[in-house]
């Protein structure tokens, strides 16, 4: 069955005012209405008119009442930072901080130390021509700023024990140029932390392995670079450099940057 008004109340208001003109016009009785009836039509119609028209002007007028409210509210909320910024500055001055309790305002909280950042990962490194090595790492979202980087290094010797670790720098950069490798080494390991100003560090990253020779037979040391960054010295933080140098990070990263 088709549809005898339109469902939007706009087309619909607009429907019943054309249908109400005809009516009005018309001869009720041929339709089985009577005068009356269709004058209640005419009334209903013009009311719901009136309505809708009051209403979108309302709808206009909340709009921007809403509007005047929000930057009243804001700017009551600048008047008052600023006036408590100068209670603030009244209270350091004089040393005082009862002024608080005769303004009856609360004094400001005390700014919670910054928490410890999360551990950097190793990303990749880089064997140059002169033997020196180019390690970078990276941190998640910054660790919120502020941060500097320790870098400290293992050495695996050519009979497999390792050296223990040493602090080699600490950086703000995200990567750190080793320019004094050792020769006749079999592996040079990296590990990072993340510091903050305030004392707080983060844990150790995992280490990046740089291989230049072939590790003896045997069991990893317990305690070494090799062991710490799991067997065959070719994981950085999970999978870093791959075994034997073979992965995506080591090809390729032993010429020059």
């Amino acid at each position: 069955m088709a549809r005898r008004a339109a469902k939007g109340q706009y087309k619909f208001l607009a429907s019943m005012a054309t249908l109400a003109r005809h009516w009005e016009g018309a001869d009720p009785h041929e339709f089985g209405l009577t005068h009356e009836q269709v004058q209640l039509l005419l009334d209903s119609q013009q009311a719901a008119q009136s309505a809708f028209v009051w209403s979108l002007q309302a709808h206009a007028l909340a709009r921007a009442a809403t509007l005047q409210k929000d930057m009243a509210l804001n700017d009551l909320r600048r008047v008052f930072g600023a006036l408590s910024e100068t209670i603030d500055g009244t209270a350091k001055a004089r040393g005082d901080r009862s002024v608080y309790a005769s303004a009856r305002i609360a004094p400001p909280a005390p700014s919670a130390p910054r928490p410890a950042p999360p551990p950097p990962e190793m990303k990749e490194y880089k064997v140059r021509n002169d033997g020196s090595i180019l390690v970078k790492y990276d941190i998640k979202g910054d660790g919120l700023g502020g941060l500097v980087y320790e870098v400290r290094r293992s050495i695996v010797q050519l009979n497999g024990t390792s050296t223990p670790w040493e602090t080699m720098a600490v950086v703000a950069a995200k990567r750190y140029h080793d320019q004094h490798v050792p020769s006749k080494v079999l592996e040079v390991c990296y590990q990072v932390r993340a510091l903050r100003t305030n004392g707080r560090s983060s844990d150790w990253s995992g280490a990046i392995t740089v291989p230049f020779g072939t590790r003896p037979t045997g069991p990893s040391i317990a305690g070494t670079p090799a062991g710490e960054a799991g067997q065959n010295a070719g994981k950085a933080a999970g999978k870093g450099a791959g075994e034997n140098a073979g992965t995506k990070i080591a090809k390729g990263d032993h010429t020059a940057a």
